[in-house]
């Protein structure tokens, strides 16, 4: 497979998982914060295969950039697969199938997810992550810039917004996946110049 292969894939693969992950975000906005609300285990259940994608294709776009990104990109790109695993994958699964079960059993017995430690852990992960990935991209030139604002802007948000009423932190979500996105096919132009053949010199 070609360099411009796998970014295609790679690309495709994250932009669905982004696209997954934004939704699902978004219909959490308007649910309810009871567990057992068939909207709120509707968002986790939509949320839980885009986590999966991103963890896919985020690699794949990252090795690509790898050397332009440096030991920051690197760091980001450990802190953001964390993050992407908590959030994504392990909280989607917990609240989509997990808690919505136990409490149906055993009402009052699910304990409130914000005490749970790997919870702020995934928000810190995930601002770190955002905000070095974004501040990489802007020092390495050649990356799309306005994505890299955008994942700061949500990074941020992603730590000051949790447990903060009015959904801040699924709404900082959003707009760093937006700007996860965007950096991704920002990219495209760029990987297609870089695999065209370069002319014979005499």
């Amino acid at each position: 497979m070609s360099v411009l292969d796998a970014h295609r894939w790679g690309a495709r693969i994250l932009l669905l998982g982004c696209l997954l992950l934004g939704v699902g975000s978004l219909i959490r906005m308007v649910a309810s914060s009871d567990v057992t609300d068939q909207l709120q285990a509707t968002s986790w259940s939509v949320q839980a295969p885009g986590g999966v994608l991103a963890l896919i294709g985020f690699p794949i776009i990252y090795t690509q950039r790898a050397t332009q990104l440096g030991i920051l990109g690197f760091l980001a790109y450990i802190a953001l697969m964390v993050f992407l695993a908590i959030f994504g994958v392990f909280a989607s699964l917990l609240h989509g199938l997990v808690l919505p079960s136990v409490e149906l059993q055993a009402p009052g017995v699910v304990e409130p997810t914000s005490v749970l430690l790997v919870m702020p852990f995934g928000a810190i992960m995930g601002m770190l992550g955002a905000i070095a990935l974004g501040i990489a991209s802007w020092r390495a030139g050649g990356l799309p810039r306005s994505g890299g604002v955008l994942m700061i802007l949500g990074g941020f948000g992603l730590f000051l917004g949790h447990g903060m009423p009015l959904h801040v932190g699924d709404a900082s979500l959003v707009v760093f996946l937006i700007g996860l996105g965007w950096w991704t096919a920002g990219q495209g132009g760029r990987v297609v110049a870089e695999s065209a053949p370069h002319p014979a010199r005499d």
